[in-house]
C-alpha cells in the first residue's frame, strides 16, 4: 500500500517529496509521526537537510504554499514563461 494511505487529508506527495500540514500542531505531528513510522518500517531513508518545520510558507513542487494552503507560482517560473519567444516570429 502507499505510504500516504489514510493520510490524504494532511499529506501531499510529489514523486519522492512530501508536504505535511495540519490545522493544529497536534494534527500536523500526528500525520508526521504516522508517515515517519511507515518510512522507517520500509527502510525508506530521509534527507534531514531537506526537512523544514513550522514555516509561514514553503516551496513544494514548484509552487509557494502559505499556511492557509494558498498556492502561488514562483516568480522565476512566470518570468521564464513570459520571456519565451513566439515560434511563429522566429526566422529559424
Amino acid at each position: 500500500s502507499d505510504l500516504t494511505d489514510g493520510l490524504e487529508r494532511n499529506v501531499r506527495r510529489q514523486a519522492d517529496d512530501f508536504w505535511i500540514f495540519g490545522e493544529t500542531l497536534d494534527i500536523f505531528l500526528g500525520a508526521l509521526g504516522k508517515l515517519l513510522e511507515r518510512m522507517l518500517a520500509r527502510n525508506i531513508p530521509t534527507q534531514p537537510h531537506k526537512i523544514q518545520f513550522l514555516l509561514p510558507s514553503t516551496v513544494f513542487s514548484g509552487r509557494s504554499i502559505d499556511t492557509q494552503g494558498f498556492m502561488r507560482c514562483l516568480p522565476k517560473h512566470i518570468d521564464y514563461i513570459l520571456s519565451l519567444k513566439n515560434p511563429r516570429n522566429d526566422p529559424k
